[in-house]
């Protein structure tokens, strides 16, 4: 990883921690990205397919999303880096999003972010085999017990590409 890209790791990460504690997105196992509004919203932001996606997010605040660790990384980038319309958003496929995402993290850092959160590796994203090792498997088990709290288990992801300078660590011992 360049420092450019720890750098930007970092931001995301700290993005995806403000929108949990502003509740704006709620960890949600088995959901890459799900735009939401609340029922209280009488018009919404999202209306318009052609605005930006990051201006909508941040003045509607009936605008939710459920997420995983690669769809709240996406959020976090998008708030941060890009310019999407709200439909591009409200359509991004998990591929759209690791495709995006790898510019910063890469596509194992990715996997492993994803299997810590989702309590083990999925057929979702190609490659899986790649960490088809009991050691790794165990370890990512761990992390996913120890946090049984959705919201919890993404902040300590999130956390740990802080610590690790922009880049998910898997602990070898889960405290």
């Amino acid at each position: 990883m360049t420092a450019t890209q720890r750098r930007k790791a970092i931001e995301i990460a700290r993005d995806v921690l403000l929108q949990l504690r502003l509740k704006r997105i709620k960890a949600s196992p088995g959901t890459y990205l799900q735009i939401d509004i609340s029922d209280e919203a009488k018009t919404c932001a999202l209306d318009n397919g052609n605005a930006s996606f990051k201006k909508s997010f941040a003045q509607d605040k009936n605008i939710f999303c459920r997420v995983c660790a690669i769809g709240a990384a996406y959020i976090g980038y998008i708030n941060r880096f890009n310019r999407v319309t709200n439909d591009e958003a409200v359509g991004a496929s998990s591929y759209w999003m690791i495709n995006t995402l790898s510019a910063i993290f890469s596509e194992d850092q990715l996997r492993l972010m994803e299997a810590v959160f989702e309590g083990g590796f999925t057929s979702d994203i190609p490659d899986w085999y790649w960490y088809n090792e009991a050691l790794i498997d165990t370890l990512t088990s761990n992390f996913y017990e120890k946090y049984e709290d959705n919201d919890q288990r993404l902040r300590a992801i999130m956390i740990n590409v802080i610590r690790n300078d922009g880049e998910f660590r898997l602990p070898h011992r889960v405290r």
